[in-house]
């Protein structure tokens, strides 16, 4: 996991050819005008996916994993409470969903980080994740780069 401001977010486009990609797209979108839905940016190669919506609380989220893509996760308005914990540590409560790359796991996060607007978090495929656990409503963009 990485954590940083946006600012700072083209420091990162090496570590995957689909990071200059997004890091154009993020430098050149008003993101506050986003709409919320999910989108193509390159095909399945980069995805963009805008969220709305109330937050749950720690005690509701679920910690979940990916293995074709790594997340970005910018918020836009709000704070984002993110939980965290190395997905090898951790025990899956079923099978991995291909289609929709996505695998929920049992254990809670060992780690909760705060996002706050014009910050970004970065999820790779090791890394479990369980977002939108603070209260009150969250504009935030995702970001699917696939590896």
């Amino acid at each position: 996991m990485i954590f940083d401001h946006l600012k700072n977010i083209e420091k990162y486009t090496s570590l995957n050819p689909n990071f200059q990609k997004a890091c154009s797209y993020l430098m050149s979108t008003d993101l506050s005008s986003l709409e919320k839905g999910r989108f193509e940016i390159d095909g399945e190669a980069v995805i963009a996916v805008i969220i709305n919506d109330e937050q749950k609380s720690k005690e509701n989220v679920t910690l979940e994993g990916h293995r074709r893509y790594i997340d970005i996760h910018v918020t836009i308005e709000g704070e984002d409470v993110v939980g965290w914990k190395n997905a090898s540590a951790c025990e899956m409560t079923g099978k991995f969903d291909e289609e929709n790359d996505c695998i929920f796991f049992k254990n809670r996060p060992t780690t909760w980080i705060t996002i706050p607007e014009n910050h970004f978090a970065i999820f790779f495929p090791h890394d479990a994740h369980a977002a939108m656990a603070g209260a009150g409503r969250i504009r935030k963009l995702v970001l699917k780069l696939e590896v």
